[in-house]
């Protein structure tokens, strides 16, 4: 949906702040960049692919929603995926393209995204991978489970 001023982007990102998402946080036996929630998004490039790698807090089991709006369209490659780790990353599983067109799978509104539930409360890694060329914004939907 759209903003009334800035376009698609504004809407994707409205009500929401920008996270750089390039500290080091703490998760499993590694690190990610930054803890996304409801109340912000970070942005990005798939130069010639990439992994971002993010944390997501619950407080009980949940649906995780990843979405990747497509700021600019490059070559869509031929896989994009979405990792979702249990806490202290027990279990991963993994939502990708099927080597699909994700540009295409995005339809107007650019937005391609992967759900996932999870089923234990805490940290949970989340990574991010794209054979892509495409400039990004993500954002992250997480639903109590019920």
């Amino acid at each position: 949906m759209s903003g009334c001023l800035g376009g698609p982007e504004a809407g994707f990102t409205q009500g929401r702040a920008l996270s750089t998402c390039n500290a080091t946080v703490p998760v499993c036996s590694s690190t990610a960049g930054c803890v996304l929630d409801a109340t912000n998004y970070t942005s990005g490039s798939f130069a010639q692919g990439g992994t971002r790698r993010f944390i997501v807090r619950t407080v009980s089991a949940a649906d995780v929603e990843v979405e990747l709006f497509w700021a600019s369209e490059g070559t869509p490659g031929t896989d994009t995926e979405v990792g979702f780790y249990e806490t202290g990353c027990s279990s991963r599983a993994s939502k990708d393209s099927g080597g699909a067109d994700v540009f295409n799978e995005a339809g107007p509104a650019r937005i391609w995204k992967r759900l996932q539930r999870v089923d234990t409360a805490g940290d949970h890694l989340i990574e991010v991978f794209s054979d892509a060329q495409a400039d990004y914004l993500l954002r992250v939907n997480v639903t109590p489970a019920g």
